[in-house]
């Protein structure tokens, strides 16, 4: 039988973890939100400054995920 404390350490981690998924899935989607931006403005501008944007948000995107995956957030 768990205890009234282990059951609350039970419900507190439950609850941390939906939090970290719900904070995870708002950055996706911000990075989706802001490649659909870039979409648009690669349109306006050349071929070769599109790409160079697509390499610095993949270079956002790993160090994004690196603190992620530290456990620092």
């Amino acid at each position: 039988m768990t205890t009234p404390n282990q059951k609350r350490l039970l419900a507190s981690l439950r609850q941390a973890r939906r939090r970290l998924a719900r904070g995870q899935s708002m950055v996706e989607y911000s990075i989706v939100s802001h490649a659909i931006l870039l979409l648009g403005a690669g349109a306006a501008m050349g071929i070769s400054q599109y790409l160079r944007l697509f390499d610095a948000l993949d270079v956002y995107l790993r160090s994004v995920y690196t603190v992620l995956a530290m456990g620092a957030v």
